[in-house]
């Protein structure tokens, strides 16, 4: 299994995501992750190309809840049945990016835990 993980860099200051969702996408077709953990996903980056490409491939956990403002979701792909997830904020923050997205996967017939999170510094 080949997990992966990608701090996207959010659009927070007016930094566009057109540009990078097509460079993103090519490393991610490139290497072609089983699992993939995205960090700083805001609401721009919902709206690119790159989820639409993504969701070719794979499905998503955590983009369900709070209306898109999970900044750490995961994508998995489609052949990989998905057993439990969740999601949830880190507490003491300031920060609402910093957050856990977790997923139970079936593969090789184990169970396998997988998170993706976001700390705050």
């Amino acid at each position: 299994m080949r997990i992966m993980t990608s701090n996207i860099w959010g659009d927070y200051f007016g930094n566009p995501t057109r540009g990078r969702d097509d460079k993103l996408w090519g490393i991610y077709q490139k290497y072609a992750p089983d699992v993939l953990g995205l960090q700083e996903v805001t609401g721009g980056w919902y709206k690119s190309s790159l989820f639409e490409k993504l969701s070719g491939d794979y499905y998503f956990v955590g983009t369900e809840l709070y209306d898109f403002k999970n900044y750490v979701p995961m994508a998995i792909k489609k052949e990989i049945p998905l057993l439990a997830k969740g999601f949830e904020y880190l507490t003491d923050t300031p920060d609402s990016s910093k957050a856990i997205t977790w997923a139970v996967i079936k593969q090789g017939g184990k169970a396998v835990a997988l998170c993706n999170t976001h700390f705050w510094w």
